[in-house]
């Protein structure tokens, strides 16, 4: 009876077999739409993996061949400029005989190192923008006047005298449509503080070199940049 009695207890609740069948459906229906959306989500993520490498790999290609192109072009303006460069087209002027020499005589070339050292010994310093020794910047402008006659004196050079001190010379060509060419310098120094210095920095002297023996030019502008305008 105690059997019969579960056995129709069981028999009279069919809403609980209805009830585990349901229950194990929506457990069934949710595993499967979780691997559904788990295999959906890893899909869109191999997906957008592969768009960002994508989208790396095309980042990378545009400047790459950016950097290809600027340099494609740059050599290519490089061979029409290499193909078209005539050669320096400097010419004598003919019917002038001893205008343009191969070299200059020894008794000229003697004389340069003594000039050289007189122009050390002009004091033309320029102490800050706009502030200049002017009394030696005129009288050097009037030394290299005298030591150089033939080009302030020659009709083939224009010489002029910018701002009381500066000098501008043009040299005037046979053939004005050639390229024209500038040759630059400047005359004023540094200033130098003679304590510091074993001779003077303004005595235009010719001495001995210590090491080697031999002569040099000593002073202030020797180098920077007197040499080049002498």
């Amino acid at each position: 009876s105690i059997g019969g009695s579960h056995l129709g207890n069981f028999q009279n609740k069919p809403s609980t077999n209805t009830s585990v069948c349901q229950s194990f459906q929506s457990f069934e229906h949710s595993i499967r739409k979780y691997f559904v959306y788990d295999t959906f989500r890893i899909t869109q993520l191999r997906m957008g993996s592969k768009t960002v490498r994508r989208g790396v790999a095309v980042a990378v290609g545009t400047t790459v061949g950016v950097f290809i192109g600027v340099v494609a072009i740059l050599l290519l303006a490089a061979l029409i400029r290499a193909a078209t460069l005539m050669e320096p087209d400097y010419i004598g002027i003919d019917g002038e005989a001893g205008l343009v020499i191969d070299e200059l005589p020894q008794e000229y070339l003697d004389k340069l190192p003594t000039l050289f050292a007189k122009a050390l010994s002009y004091k033309t310093v320029s102490t800050a923008p706009g502030e200049f020794n002017i009394e030696e910047l005129v009288a050097f402008n009037k030394f290299l006047r005298d030591s150089f006659p033939n080009v302030f004196n020659s009709p083939y050079i224009q010489a002029e005298t910018v701002n009381n001190y500066s000098l501008l010379l043009t040299i005037k060509g046979s053939d004005n449509s050639r390229e024209p060419y500038m040759l630059a310098s400047h005359i004023d120094v540094v200033p130098a503080d003679a304590s510091q210095w074993s001779h003077g920095p303004f005595g235009g002297e010719i001495i001995p070199d210590p090491v080697t023996g031999d002569d040099v030019i000593w002073g202030r502008g020797a180098i920077d940049v007197k040499f080049g305008l002498m």
